[in-house]
């Protein structure tokens, strides 16, 4: 489970909008009847809440051009916000074998890894994220967070502390936040999910 206070509730406004914009890009890059219309749809349906419609027009049009990488993340994306992590994994997958430099998807992919508990993997798309470059302030918010503590996770504590040091700056109090900086401070290879209750206050305590 996501700790991060900020991102416990599912981000769906801000998923609708990006899958306004990547259907924007689809429909550009698509050929054959009906693609355009379908991903208009694919839209408007994510925007009215109804993502598994919208889910169901993606893969309709994925199935006409299966080679554009922003229908595969906008279906990823989907997935995301319906708990199908591994579903979301599996897309996500297919957009960045197709367009590697897009750190979008690269960044959505790390996220969905480390929801299948894939550490190793999340953590090297949460790095070809950043190092791309993320322009989302949300998202790369995010991401460097989930990077943090898997930093320490694998026992690489003072990377994992310097980029949870900055991430306090813009917000203090987020139990997520205190929770990392403990771990990374007391040396602890563990997520924050992962830490014994018995030891929870001394890692809050470390944090703060």
């Amino acid at each position: 489970m996501d700790k991060l206070a900020y991102f416990e509730k599912p981000q769906l406004a801000f998923t609708f909008s990006f899958c306004l914009l990547l259907s924007l890009s689809l429909g550009a890059q698509t050929v054959g009847q009906g693609v355009d219309q379908l991903v208009q749809e694919a839209a408007a349906a994510a925007a009215s809440g109804k993502l598994e419609e919208s889910a169901e027009l993606y893969k309709q049009a994925l199935a006409k051009n299966s080679s554009n990488p922003a229908g595969w993340e906008a279906l990823g994306s989907i997935y995301y916000e319906q708990g199908k992590y591994s579903e979301s994994r599996d897309s996500l997958r297919r957009a960045v074998a197709l367009d590697p430099a897009v750190s979008g998807a690269w960044a959505r992919l790390g996220l969905a890894e480390y929801q299948v508990r894939e550490y190793d993997r999340a953590l090297q798309s949460l790095f070809r994220a950043r190092t791309l470059g993320i322009e989302e302030p949300t998202l790369s918010f995010r991401v460097s967070y989930h990077q943090a503590i898997l930093l320490s996770r694998f026992q690489q504590f003072e990377a994992g502390f310097m980029i949870l040091f900055d991430l306090a700056y813009q917000r203090p109090q987020d139990p997520g936040i205190v929770e990392g900086l403990g771990i990374a401070a007391l040396q602890m290879p563990f997520l924050p999910e992962e830490v014994p209750p018995d030891r929870l206050e001394l890692v809050r305590m470390a944090g703060r």
